[in-house]
């Protein structure tokens, strides 16, 4: 997740090519994340590790951040959970969806359903609260408790 501070994890990043000559921003010398674990506690699909165990270097300067479970984050973020999706229902062929479920590609095959509805929203939400990031929005970014469809009975 990239944290800045100006909009904390509401950003994305994808890649431009260039030959043009560039001046680099110098790395951030604070710290956004103060490791309060709301993103873990509210990730739905359970896949972000509680500890800090996977170090990385930028320029110098150690970080670390917990492991991560892709496949699981994928299920959820992509809709194949029928505790957020009422379109999805259990079964694939292929790999892929069912073809109702296929309203939301977009050009780059991306079919995005959860978009970090527990732990980007409670990254934002902690860090708005908290003062760590200049952009807010208005009114509080969560006011109330996510919406989740009935768990499937047994034997569904």
């Amino acid at each position: 997740m990239l944290l800045t501070p100006q909009f904390g994890p509401r950003q994305r990043v994808f890649a431009i090519f260039t030959d043009a000559e560039l001046e680099p921003t110098p790395l951030f010398e604070g710290s956004i994340c103060d490791g309060c674990g709301s993103c873990v506690r509210e990730c739905e699909a359970c896949a972000i590790g509680q500890q800090r165990d996977v170090p990385f270097t930028i320029d110098g300067r150690q970080f670390a951040h917990g492991s991560f479970d892709p496949a699981a984050c994928a299920r959820v973020h992509g809709g194949r959970d029928p505790r957020y999706s009422p379109f999805w229902n259990g079964t694939e062929a292929d790999g892929e969806p069912p073809s109702y479920y296929r309203f939301v590609d977009h050009r780059f095959r991306h079919r995005g359903i959860c978009v970090g509805r527990g732990c980007l929203r409670a990254c934002l939400d902690h860090l708005e609260k908290t003062g760590r990031i200049q952009a807010t929005f208005k009114t509080p970014l969560i006011q109330r408790d996510r919406w989740k469809l009935n768990e499937p009975s047994p034997g569904t």
